[in-house]
């Protein structure tokens, strides 16, 4: 019960890691590993179940200035921030995916038949707050 759950820093021992697969709550380890430094590199997210995405908003690394963070994840073709919304939202989540502060493009790809969205982000540094939903859902 409890603990981290999915996600690997793969890097070279050199340099930071630029590459994470999926996105669970051991992502918080990669924010220690970068010593207070930005992100820079791409998160991919195998599937969307709440394990392998629920590190998303407590990656401190993520929301350094400087950061440059791309996140694909599998689509059928819905926006990736509408995508992630879904579970963190209220009220699953007391914040959606844009009042993390979080800034960011999308465009869909397809490869070998899998639909993918690539998001790029970059953000002012932020923290989780309680929220109050919006008239807009």
């Amino acid at each position: 019960m409890g603990g981290a759950t999915s996600c690997v820093a793969v890097g070279n021992g050199v340099e930071p890691p630029r590459l994470v697969l999926d996105a669970g709550t051991g992502l918080m380890r990669l924010s220690t590993l970068l010593a207070g430094r930005p992100f820079v590199g791409t998160i991919l997210i195998s599937h969307l179940h709440w394990d392998h995405t629920h590190g998303l908003p407590f990656f401190d690394a993520g929301l350094q200035p400087g950061n440059s963070v791309r996140v694909l994840m599998p689509t059928d073709g819905t926006d990736a921030e509408e995508l992630l919304s879904r579970g963190l939202s209220p009220p699953h989540f007391p914040v959606r995916p844009r009042e993390l502060g979080a800034t960011g493009r999308s465009r869909r790809s397809s490869r070998a038949g899998r639909a993918l969205r690539a998001t790029t982000c970059s953000s002012r540094r932020s923290r989780t707050r309680a929220a109050a939903p919006s008239a807009s859902g």
